[in-house]
């Protein structure tokens, strides 16, 4: 028989009435039965670091909870919260199998009903703009039998890569960056389906316009996993849209532009382009949750080439 679950927080407490059968039984019959076969279980939110110590801060902020809990393919409660200063606890039966999902930074995001329908959830991507107020969407999915006196700590993954430029140049010249951003982020991503592209991209590109100096730029982008699409190529120069047609509106790539001024000639302006990856010649994959470190060393080599990698106007 299935009855009343409670989730509380130190602020109050509320119920959420699962089903009972026609015919089932009283209420004193299910307060009983909650009092002998559940237990509270905290949880706590973990986020792991990344493989650097100069992640932003806001990175790993969780502003936003929303939880489901499934028990044989249904959703059995669901609670979102805001107000993460305080401690969470659920109330479970104990000895029945969980599967417990987790989406962080995600306001927007609903459980659904059945569980078969998770693989298909999408999350939004709002822009760069938005990681400052809302957080990077988060996600995560556990397996959990509760018994008495188990606290359950959920480690979030983030569902965004993070992608840090760093600009240096050569002796003979100076280049400070006016623009930069990211061109065809996907539009969503998959939480729950780990591997699978969208086939959208985001209608506006994320871009910002710089008054000052910078050294390094830190983008961060929705996975987007299109794989080793030239696997035999050995230049970084062919890693170009023309040579990979089918997918060459739908790799994310990263787009700087800047003055370039030679010792004693003229400022010209120049625009580089480049496609993450796991290597500069072969692959395309942007993988959720992953540091990728770009070294954009400006020089006047390549100005000349008729290429899509740099663009130069007067």
């Amino acid at each position: 028989m299935k009855f009343s679950s409670m989730v509380c927080s130190r602020r109050g407490l509320f119920f959420l009435l699962l089903s009972v059968l026609a015919g089932g039984c009283s209420r004193e019959d299910v307060s009983r039965e909650c009092a002998s076969g559940e237990c509270l279980v905290d949880i706590s939110f973990s986020v792991p670091e990344f493989d650097t110590k100069s992640s932003i801060s806001y990175s790993d902020d969780i502003r936003t909870i929303s939880l489901g809990f499934y028990s044989e393919g249904h959703l059995e409660f669901s609670g979102k919260y805001s107000d993460l200063s305080e401690d969470i606890g659920v109330r479970l039966i104990i000895g029945r199998r969980y599967e417990v999902y987790t989406i962080a930074n995600a306001v927007d995001f609903t459980m659904p009903e059945d569980e078969s329908d998770l693989p298909d959830a999408e999350v939004i991507w709002n822009g760069t703009a938005a990681l400052s107020e809302e957080g990077i969407p988060m996600a995560s999915h556990v397996s959990f039998i509760p018994s008495r006196g188990e606290a359950l700590d959920i480690q979030m993954t983030r569902l965004a890569a993070r992608c840090d430029i760093i600009i240096t140049q050569t002796a003979g010249c100076t280049f400070r960056v006016t623009d930069a951003g990211i061109r065809q982020s996907m539009a969503y991503v998959f939480p729950f389906s780990e591997g699978t592209p969208c086939d959208s991209t985001a209608q506006e590109p994320d871009r910002e316009h710089f008054d000052t100096d910078v050294s390094s730029l830190t983008f961060y982008m929705f996975e987007n996993l299109r794989g080793t699409l030239l696997p035999d190529n050995t230049d970084p120069w062919q890693k170009v849209p023309s040579n990979i047609p089918d997918c060459q509106e739908l790799c994310t790539y990263i787009e700087i532009t800047g003055e370039y001024t030679p010792d004693g000639g003229e400022t010209s302006h120049v625009t580089y382009r480049f496609f993450p990856g796991e290597d500069a010649t072969t692959n395309f994959d942007i993988r959720r949750n992953t540091l990728y470190t770009i070294n954009l060393c400006v020089t006047g080599e390549g100005l000349g080439k008729d290429s899509w990698k740099i663009t130069v106007t007067d």
